[in-house]
């Protein structure tokens, strides 16, 4: 059988031999020149190693690194991803409850002006919303995230009532419900996570994402009061309180090259929780999308993911290890604004000429062009499919392919180095893992 090699095959020569990666399979191999030597000469003819070398060929076909000739790799993988991103068994509903905020943080991307907060219209309209999705053939999981602005500014007038409408409509069809805020804190005293308790299921979660900004000095010159006020000891006074009764907290830690120093204090701050606490903090190292990229903060970035994890602290994988699409990519996920326009994407600003459709009176969401475009290019132009880090880039996330006109070439504007830069830092990620794993070398 005519066979070839895959093109999502990288070959990285170093000291100690060679690396053979496959960035479709993450398959790893490891040989020496000798036997790189071998490969090549039948590069163009891979089926004749079964009989040169039987063991070999069998090795290249287990990981990938051989196909039939026949394969369209690009198509196979968009087949297994149409059935991860379209999916019905889970659904995701995101609400702005307002879009106001209790504080002004230089690096925000949204305007907080004006009374921008959900009216009853709305608010009937999600509800009806929630009862239909849930009580949809086949689905397992309801997830209710809150975003805003800062959610936990409407409580009482919006996120109480959903919350009471998605744990009744999940529980009287056995659906199970998870629900997360992105809050920034400030306002989960220990009386707001009690009445937030109430609504945890017992198959469910409730978790909530809050940003610390490096120590109490970088954070408070970020994250701040309209009245200068510094939030630092209210909201790490309040993770600890959240984490003693149990809660989930994802801890986004927002660095730039100048506070990435800073977050060594923090080791020592949540060093000091107690084991039971630790296992419900998890940290995860995000760099503030305005700041350049610097080799130099990378470096110290690592060294702090380290202190981190010699306190007994988690901290999230790089996102350099993970291939996963985003929320906005999948078609059972959907964000409604406060005044009922309907969203994929939360890291953009809500304009409503951005909105890709809006819930109607009947609770149902009726989708625009801008979404059907979305959902046409999830899976990137031409250049992405022959590129050999597809498997891993896709193309980027559909927000970026529905701000792009331009699918002749690669939408990220990578370079060849860019691209063998990537893969192999998946790579060597890959293989620290499992080094940290099976207690020894590759």
């Amino acid at each position: 059988m005519k066979q070839k090699l895959s093109r999502y095959t990288l070959v990285f020569e170093e000291r100690n031999g060679v690396l053979l990666y496959n960035t479709a399979t993450d398959g790893i191999m490891q040989m020496d020149t000798d036997l790189l030597k071998v490969v090549r000469k039948y590069w163009d003819r891979p089926e004749a190693l079964e009989t040169v070398h039987p063991d070999l060929h069998a090795a290249l076909c287990k990981d990938g690194f051989i196909v039939g000739a026949d394969s369209d790799e690009a198509e196979e993988l968009i087949r297994g991803w149409e059935k991860q991103l379209n999916g019905t068994n889970v659904f995701r509903l995101t609400v702005n409850p307002t879009l106001n905020c209790n504080l002004r943080c230089w690096y925000c991307y949204e305007s907080h002006g004006g009374n921008l907060r959900m009216k009853e219209g709305v608010l009937e309209r999600l509800k009806k919303l929630i009862r239909k999705q849930a009580a949809k053939e086949g689905l397992g999981l309801f997830t209710l995230d809150f975003f805003g602005g800062e959610p936990l500014l409407m409580l009482d007038e919006v996120v109480l009532p959903l919350l009471e409408e998605a744990r009744q409509a999940c529980s009287e069809v056995s659906v199970k419900l998870n629900v997360s805020f992105t809050t920034n804190g400030v306002l989960l005293t220990e009386e707001v996570l009690k009445r937030l308790k109430e609504y945890e299921t017992g198959s469910g979660s409730l978790s909530f994402q809050i940003t610390l900004d490096g120590n109490r000095e970088y954070h408070d010159n970020t994250r701040h009061q309209g009245n200068g006020a510094g939030t630092f000891d209210t909201i790490v006074k309040n993770i600890s309180v959240a984490t003693a009764m149990g809660v989930t907290i994802f801890a986004r830690c927002n660095y730039t090259n100048h506070n990435i120093g800073s977050f060594a204090d923090l080791t020592d701050l949540f060093g000091k929780l107690t084991p039971e606490q630790k296992k419900c903090i998890q940290f995860d190292f995000h760099q503030v999308w305005q700041d350049p990229y610097s080799t130099d903060t990378e470096a110290k970035l690592q060294d702090i993911r380290t202190l981190f994890e010699q306190e007994g602290l988690s901290v999230v994988p790089e996102n350099r290890l993970t291939n996963s699409f985003c929320y906005a990519d999948k078609r059972d996920s959907v964000v409604v604004n406060y005044n009922g326009k309907v969203y994929n994407c939360t890291a953009r600003e809500f304009f409503p000429e951005l909105s890709e459709g809006e819930l109607n009176e009947e609770g149902e969401i009726v989708y625009n062009s801008r979404h059907e475009r979305r959902m046409k290019l999830r899976y990137g132009g031409v250049a992405c499919k022959q590129c050999n880090v597809y498997p891993i880039c896709h193309g980027g996330c559909s927000q970026e392919k529905v701000e792009t006109m331009a699918f002749d070439a690669c939408i990220r504007h990578y370079s060849d180095e860019q691209k063998t830069e990537i893969a192999k830092g998946r790579l060597f990620r890959l293989l620290q893992l499992h080094e940290k794993k099976k207690g020894n070398s590759f």
